[in-house]
């Protein structure tokens, strides 16, 4: 399986605008009550809502949504928590292609 690190910053809200195996997807981040969630479009609609992200867990995580792979948070230390302070570090954004 292929696989590729999509860079983000260790900031607490952010978005991201990504072209992923051909698709447009659009990543926002974000800190709640110190949880890091994830929403996730595709072609502008929503395929994830309020995701909270957990070590190596898929993000995404459903075949109806018509999106081709896969994401996940990755700890690069251990399997902690994935937080905002270590984004792009300690955590990265990576994905999974078919």
């Amino acid at each position: 399986m292929n696989y590729y690190t999509i860079p983000v910053s260790p900031i607490p809200s952010q978005t991201l605008d990504v072209v992923l195996s051909g698709q447009n997807v659009t990543i926002a981040l974000q800190t709640r009550n110190g949880e890091l969630y994830a929403d996730i479009q595709l072609n502008k609609s929503y395929i994830v809502r309020n995701r909270i992200c957990h070590h190596a867990m898929p993000i995404v995580n459903s075949s109806y949504t018509g999106f081709v792979g896969e994401l996940a948070i990755v700890g690069t230390q251990g399997n902690d928590t994935p937080n905002y302070t270590g984004l792009g570090t300690r955590f990265v954004l990576v994905y999974y292609a078919e």
